[in-house]
């Protein structure tokens, strides 16, 4: 028998705040800042400002195209590595590094 009600199961995702941004070469203190979980997103971002600010590496070498929901280009200068820490459950993160955004993170939905 087929059931014949529908259960709410949408909820907004919740900004992960307190987030512990570490680089991975471990040499800096942990940064700790909001991070923006985006299930739609298929590669984590970091804005440009954050990567001095979190004492984050740029490997200009490492770069991708970075394409918006619309289509559009969005820059990318390289991307940078880092382990992210939430709740006491720890991630390494590998994530391309745009100018395009100021004092964001954005983890994709393989980094959740």
């Amino acid at each position: 028998r087929t059931p014949t009600t529908v259960t709410h199961d949408s909820e907004p995702l919740p900004l992960k705040e307190n987030d512990e941004i570490k680089p991975i070469n471990g040499k800096d203190k942990p940064s700790i800042i909001e991070v923006f979980p985006d299930t739609g997103c298929q590669q984590s971002i970091v804005s440009e400002d954050l990567i001095d600010a979190c004492g984050l590496i740029l490997d200009r070498s490492k770069r991708k195209k970075i394409t918006e929901v619309d289509g559009g280009g969005v820059p990318c200068t390289g991307s940078t590595t880092f382990q992210a820490t939430y709740h006491e459950r720890t991630t390494n993160v590998l994530a391309l590094v745009t100018p395009a955004l100021s004092g964001e993170i954005i983890l994709s939905w393989r980094a959740l």
